[in-house]
């Protein structure tokens, strides 16, 4: 990849992320003080990261351009439609993996979070009054076969 191309994307993705983060934290001080934005304040950034991810993913890109009569013009470029189609289906796709791996922590999270619950268990009801003091025995199929 020719170096002119790299620092060009380069400076698209900071440009860019600079773009999102200074319209959150605009958002954050003008709407930071309304009842219906603090209800939303814990998702709402990461939701305008996420778009502004995704827009730049998809190859929209916008830049801020001065005049030299004074003031300044933003100028955005959106791809042509099946361009947006193409990436919206890759952004679907890299959704459902990564949904996919998340269920399946979450699936051995939770079966390692049960078997530390068993075991407090078990500890709490060894603590009972009359309760054996040692493991409990081998089921009889195991006991059959170690004779």
């Amino acid at each position: 990849m020719d170096a002119s191309a790299t620092s060009n994307i380069v400076l698209t993705h900071i440009g860019s992320s600079l773009t999102v983060v200074g319209a959150i934290q605009a958002l954050k001080s003008w709407l930071g003080s309304t009842a219906w934005y603090k209800k939303i304040a814990a998702w709402a950034p990461r939701a305008a990261s996420a778009i502004g991810a995704i827009a730049v993913h998809a190859g929209i890109s916008w830049t801020w351009q001065h005049q030299v009569a004074g003031g300044w013009i933003f100028n955005a470029t959106i791809p042509p439609l099946s361009v947006l189609l193409l990436s919206l289906y890759h952004i679907a796709v890299q959704y459902l993996y990564q949904e996919t791996a998340y269920q399946g922590f979450s699936g051995i999270q939770s079966m390692q979070q049960n078997t530390a619950l068993q075991q407090e268990i078990l500890a709490l009801l060894k603590q009972l009054p009359g309760a054996p003091a040692a493991a409990p025995a081998a089921p009889p199929a195991a006991a059959g076969a170690a004779k």
